[in-house]
């Protein structure tokens, strides 16, 4: 083999190497940019996950209070519960009218 055909032939496989190698360091470059984004979806799922759990678990209900509620007669009748959320009056308004005649049996006609 002569030196000009084995330069040919060095060249040629130089040129197929490159040839295959440049797309190969391009996929290798998308997979990285890939593996970026789908850390970063992770984290998005993981944290939207998260977000749900908390929205899901059952909140602990207050405790009653003990204290009994309150019951007093000013302005009518009135209950309240204890930490004053809640309560009920009943009142009335009451109006007298009087009027008197006196029957004494005369006729004015």
């Amino acid at each position: 083999m002569s030196l000009l055909s084995k330069r040919s032939y060095l060249a040629c496989s130089l040129s197929c190497f490159l040839a295959t190698a440049a797309p190969m360091n391009a996929a290798l470059a998308d997979d990285a940019s890939s593996n970026q984004e789908i850390g970063q979806l992770k984290r998005q799922v993981d944290a939207l996950t998260a977000k749900v759990e908390s929205l899901a678990a059952p909140k602990q209900a207050a405790t009653p209070s003990k204290a009994p509620p309150t019951f007093t007669t000013e302005d009518g009748l009135k209950f309240a519960s204890a930490d004053g959320a809640f309560s009920l009056q009943i009142g009335t308004l009451q109006q007298i009218d009087y009027a008197a005649f006196n029957d004494d049996g005369t006729d004015i006609a």
